[in-house]
């Protein structure tokens, strides 16, 4: 999702990429390897490295993950290096990149612009996060849920991702989410965004939405997927649609965009428009307990203020 965020922000990441080219003083390690670090660096930097003794505590064994990563993409892409003829005097090359930026003399400089520019991307790439999963429990076809994936996840290639999974921490916080949403889901939903460092609120969306999927089965099995229109000037930043069997009905919206000129989003006069069927009904909002009457239109505003995603769910 970090390098997704990226895309809504080229300029400025090219711009940032030259600045920390300059750091380096490898001019034979190929392009390709130093942007595809650079790349690695933004999407698997450890939320916890935002503080400054979580980060130099944790900082050797990240620098050794990259590093064995790194190893198998510059073998695996074949051009410098590969498992057959490995270049180990290159590979050190690519690999000494490393410790130029995280553990040297100028780390410094480079800490301080890449974090300054990394925390509104990790920022954002959570709200994306979950749009994400959203979507995938809410269209047709059945979702996949990795195993560890309930909370945030920046694991790399294998065999990064083969690190175990503290299944021990997940079911004690399940516990925990589900006694408070029950409690009062909209107040639990307001909480869990404001710390959304520690995954909590990917979490209580997963729960909600795949108890939505228990208890209302046929809507997801058997009922249709119908696009909705949208006006306003906002629009091109929403993603809506409806799921419709019978009398159940299901509206998602989910934003598009949250960084660049996108973070802070005016949606102003932004609206669903309804098809006549939807017309004059009652709903229910899973994801923050609202309850409301809609008429031909719904104001997008109210919904998306405080989470990335709605979904709405008839009476």
């Amino acid at each position: 999702m970090r390098l997704a965020v990226l895309s809504e922000m080229a300029d400025e990441w090219a711009a940032r990429v030259s600045e920390w080219k300059l750091l380096l003083s490898y001019p034979t390690a190929a392009a390709n390897d130093v942007y595809r670090l650079f790349q690695l660096l933004v999407s698997s930097w450890p939320l916890e490295f935002s503080d400054t003794e979580s980060r130099n505590t944790g900082m050797a064994q990240y620098i050794d993950r990259l590093k064995t990563v790194m190893r198998k993409c510059m073998r695996e892409a074949k051009q410098q290096s590969s498992w057959t003829a490995p270049n180990d005097e290159y590979e050190q090359q690519v690999l000494a990149c490393i410790d130029a930026l995280l553990a040297s003399v100028q780390s410094a400089a480079f800490l301080k612009s890449f974090c300054a520019f990394h925390a509104p991307i990790a920022a954002a790439a959570a709200k994306k996060s979950l749009t994400q999963t959203a979507l995938r429990l809410c269209m047709p076809g059945m979702p996949d849920t990795y195993q560890g994936t309930e909370l945030w996840d920046f694991n790399m290639v294998d065999p990064d991702n083969r690190r175990a999974i503290d299944f021990r921490k997940r079911e004690q916080l399940l516990h925990v989410t589900v006694n408070e949403l029950k409690e009062d889901s909209e107040q639990a939903m307001r909480r869990y965004i404001n710390n959304w460092q520690d995954g909590r609120i990917k979490l209580a969306v997963i729960y909600q939405l795949l108890d939505l999927r228990r208890t209302h089965a046929t809507l997801f099995i058997e009922g249709n997927y119908v696009p909705l229109n949208l006006e306003g000037e906002q629009s091109h930043a929403i993603i809506c649609f409806a799921r419709h069997h019978n009398d159940q009905t299901m509206i998602v919206l989910a934003r598009r965009f949250f960084a660049g000129r996108s973070a802070v989003m005016e949606w102003k006069d932004t609206r669903v428009v309804l098809p006549q069927a939807m017309h004059g009904l009652d709903w229910y909002e899973i994801l923050s307990g609202q309850e409301f009457h809609s008429n031909e239109f719904i104001h997008v505003q109210p919904y998306l203020d405080n989470l990335p995603v709605a979904v709405m769910l008839r009476k």
